[in-house]
């Protein structure tokens, strides 16, 4: 039988925390989302987790200001060689609508965007390895609906 041996290079941790939005979206700041994240970030240390990378904010894709977005950071993150890593986790903390639809500070996408880029090509040393994803979502109002299309 097989096991998976996490006493040492568990792997990094990616959350991706959003508080804002830009003001166009509608979305009202998830108060309390802080909180939670410093939760997380205490709870992989506790578990014995040393790369904990938290990003606060981030737009779907680099923006017009040069701030990379959230597809840029877990495409490098993925890239990455994690051949003596455990897993690889991600954390998202943020809006979300029916669907599957989840929001960055910018616009919507949906969470197989972000599994896809975890697979395959985009991540050879995480292949056969638990790739562990975290949702925590504030649905939408049907008002923030039609932004989805």
């Amino acid at each position: 039988m097989s096991f998976y041996d996490f006493y040492k290079n568990k792997g990094p941790v990616l959350i991706f925390n959003h508080e804002s939005y830009k003001p166009r979206l509608g979305l009202p700041p998830r108060r309390g989302t802080n909180i939670d994240k410093v939760k997380l970030q205490e709870t992989f240390v506790k578990l014995g987790f040393d790369d904990i990378r938290s990003y606060d904010d981030l737009p779907m894709e680099i923006d017009r200001d040069g701030k990379q977005g959230i597809f840029d950071v877990l495409k490098s993150a993925a890239e990455e060689d994690h051949t003596h890593d455990q897993c690889f986790v991600v954390a998202i903390l943020t809006h979300g609508s029916h669907g599957n639809w989840l929001w960055a500070y910018d616009q919507n996408y949906k969470l197989s965007e972000l599994f896809d880029r975890c697979v395959g090509e985009h991540a050879p040393t995480l292949l056969g390895k638990p790739k562990i994803f975290i949702v925590q979502v504030i649905i939408a109002t049907k008002k923030h609906f039609w932004l989805s299309n």
